[in-house]
């Protein structure tokens, strides 16, 4: 009776551990990929202006290296809003050729923001 008692408490006591374990080891991407600064300003800027409904900032992970995409549907120019990390703009070395092999092969790491819903437009809402 003895040993049974002590193999309960033993099972018991590794299931905790292991329960321990996994909680303080899990790690989401918002822990991993804090938001710059300079992100967060930018977003504050553009976050009221109707003119950018339908927007979104993106980071994207290609060749090792983050950027952050700042999507705009009405901008003529998308390759012009992809940033690095420290904030300086991407300079496309053969313009738009390089801005397509970019767009095509990077891997969605998390959005950081998307233009609301709830934002007042006037000229879009009645």
């Amino acid at each position: 009776m003895v040993l049974k008692n002590r193999n309960i408490n033993i099972k018991t006591t590794w299931r905790f551990v292991v329960l321990l374990f996994l909680f303080f080891s899990c790690k989401t991407l918002d822990d991993v990929y804090l938001t710059p600064d300079w992100v967060n300003e930018k977003i504050d800027l553009i976050e009221n202006e109707c003119y950018y409904d339908g927007s979104s900032v993106t980071l994207y992970e290609y060749d090792s290296v983050k950027y952050y995409d700042f999507n705009f549907p009405r901008y003529l120019w998308p390759q012009e809003n992809v940033f690095f990390e420290d904030g300086t703009q991407v300079e496309w070395q053969d313009s738009i050729f390089t801005y397509l092999i970019y767009k095509k092969n990077r891997q969605k790491v998390k959005t950081i923001w998307t233009f609301s819903d709830d934002v007042y437009c006037p000229e879009y809402k009645d």
